[in-house]
């Protein structure tokens, strides 16, 4: 008689079942309640959100770009506080300094002011030590009273630095040892960093600023690009300095309460002008000197209102509670089913070709699942031989664009890179055939990272060759930009690489890329019992013929980069090449315009 099947798995599905049709209701309810709830809300509202978001992100990005430079000399005052860096030492001290210089990019110098007033300095600029006297400047002796008397700590107010030539945020953090105050170490921001950001994020119809107290200018998009100006003893400009007459009315008399609920944190009234009329939204936040900065931003009253942010919000939200739902329902039925998780585990590392990642499957007492089990296991070790050959980043992409008809071949716009080491044959005469391996496999994993960063797909190497595509299985519309960026990318790789050979005594390797983009033909082609996922057509061509036309460049670049003239139109900024010249390509009627990457 057949053995009954235990209840215990006809329990687990259907509270399987329960819990993941649960809290997908839940999600969906959720969803419809955030929905109508979105709907109901007003204009008011919804500035109250731009709000919250505009001065969040500025908020959060000032703590962060300053929070940093924070951190960094924090860790050099505890590596001091240690004994781990004897500032005795001048040359520890200044690798110290440019460590953290190089760790840190939004500051434009670093420097440790010793209790003697001497002065141990680095800076951006020219990368340059400088060593210098300070005890004839009054700032500077107040500056140590002040932080023995328990002052002056922390960031200060935006000072003119005549060293450095421009305005500067410094941050003073005291070094005591034993109780004595033996030095500050002082790193220095540009405070034009600031002005840079708040341009990114600013737009006609959106102006982001930021205030030193209410009548001098922090960081506004007039003063990203703007030479560094100011003076000792006004070191930032003033509202009525800054080209923007929206910003210099940000206190006129004229101005009205906004007659809506913003966050608690932040505040903001109306000017009228002519023709229009600007919201001003801003907050105080406190830490960064004697003064509160002012963050803010203003809108036009046209702009204030427009439901398309309501329907974001909504979708946004909607999605993540989805998001939530379904993750929290994974993880309950994995809780649920832990009978059947190894096998989970194992089908998923197939599934995803880690063959690696799959644990072995112990034995187990009941004979159904100790057969699946060890058939799982031998499977997977009959697979892991396979896996070297195998191109699971290519499957993974067919396997997630749902194309599992072998057979299906079509035409798509996509964009072909070809490598290829110049003067490699001279090279490898000159290694065993083991070192010429091992410099292979470097070189092209080194290739290989850059093209797979930018969502490429290797196709195949081709002795010292690589090709390699963008547009396909997937479509990628910047499919020139990701291959023009992986280009550029490979160089700086190569030009790094170089500079650990020749410091290794070694010949600097140099490489050819040949990029074209046009339509080709993409799918599985090959005879029934071997195929490959790969290109053909006249742009593969082309790209091969440019990757030799690279011979006839005449410079000593680690790189050199020759692009179509498609190419070149689809970049976003032409500025990144430049035209080389019109020629004739092997196996190609006419000339053809070839361009340089810059």
């Amino acid at each position: 008689m057949r053995q009954r099947i235990s209840p215990r798995y006809f329990s687990l599905s259907t509270l399987l079942a329960i819990s993941f049709g649960g809290l997908m209701l839940l999600a969906v309810g959720s969803v419809l309640v955030v929905s109508l709830g979105g709907a109901g809300r007003n204009t008011g509202e919804l500035l109250a959100d731009k709000a919250d978001l505009i001065l969040s992100s500025i908020e959060q990005r000032v703590r962060q770009h300053l929070g940093l430079v924070a951190a960094q000399a924090e860790y050099l005052k505890i590596s001091i506080d240690r004994g781990q860096l004897d500032i005795k030492d001048a040359r520890a001290l200044e690798i110290a300094l440019r460590s953290a210089l190089a760790a840190t990019p939004q500051v434009t110098g670093m420097g440790f002011i010793r209790s003697n007033l001497e002065v141990v300095r680095v800076e951006r600029r020219d990368g340059s030590l400088i060593t210098e006297d300070w005890s004839g400047q009054p700032e500077i002796i107040k500056l140590f009273e002040d932080v023995r008397a328990g002052k002056a700590a922390g960031w200060g107010d935006p000072v003119w630095s005549h060293p450095f030539q421009q305005t500067i945020i410094p941050f003073i953090v005291p070094v005591h040892r034993d109780g004595d105050l033996i030095g500050l170490l002082v790193p220095a921001i540009e405070v034009t960093e600031l002005s840079r950001y708040v341009a990114e994020i600013s737009s006609p119809g959106q102006r982001a600023f930021i205030l030193h107290g209410q009548d001098a200018v922090l960081a506004h998009p007039a003063l990203a690009n703007r030479s560094p100006t100011g003076a000792r003893e006004r070191p930032l400009p003033l509202l009525t300095e800054v080209d923007d007459r929206v910003l210099q009315a940000i206190w006129s008399a004229e101005r009205q309460p906004l007659n809506l609920s913003l966050r608690s944190t932040d505040q903001g009234h109306i000017v009228p002008f002519s023709a229009d009329y600007f919201i001003y939204m801003y907050r105080r936040i406190a830490g960064f000197g004697e003064k509160p900065w002012i963050i803010g931003a203003a809108l036009p009253g046209s702009d204030a209102g427009q439901e398309a942010e309501r329907l974001q919000t909504m979708v946004l939200t909607g999605l993540g509670l989805l998001l939530v739902s379904v993750l929290s329902a994974i993880a309950v039925g994995r809780r649920l089913a832990h009978p059947i998780r190894d096998f989970v585990r194992v089908t998923e590392a197939v599934r995803t070709l880690e063959f690696d990642q799959a644990p072995v499957l112990s034995r187990s007492r009941i004979r159904e699942l100790d057969t699946a089990g060890q058939a799982l296991n031998a499977m997977v070790a009959a697979l892991r031989w396979f896996e070297l050959y195998l191109p699971k980043r290519l499957v993974h992409r067919l396997i997630a664009h749902g194309q599992d008809d072998l057979a299906n071949a079509y035409e798509r716009d996509v964009t072909v890179m070809f490598t290829d080491l110049s003067g490699f044959t001279r090279m490898a005469s000159r290694l065993s055939p083991s070192e010429t391996a091992k410099f292979l496999n470097s070189h092209f994993a080194l290739v290989g990272a850059c093209v797979e960063a930018e969502g490429g797909t290797i196709d195949k190497y081709i002795g010292d060759s690589l090709m390699a595509f963008w547009g396909a299985p997937e479509e990628q519309p910047d499919h020139v930009e990701r291959a023009c960026r992986a280009a550029r990318a490979i160089a700086s790789k190569i030009h790094a690489d170089n500079r650990a050979r020749l410091t290794s005594g070694l010949a600097p390797v140099r490489v050819r890329i040949g990029i074209s983009t046009g339509p080709a033909l993409v799918g599985n082609i090959g005879a029934p019992s071997r195929i490959n996922y790969t290109l053909v057509g006249d742009a593969v061509n082309i790209a091969q013929r440019l990757e030799q036309v690279g011979k006839d460049v005449q410079d000593d670049s680690d790189v050199i980069t020759l692009i179509t003239e498609g190419v070149y139109s689809g970049l976003l900024e032409p500025g990144q090449a430049v035209f080389w010249a019109r020629r004739e390509v092997r196996e190609r009627d006419g000339t053809m315009g070839i361009y340089r990457l810059t």
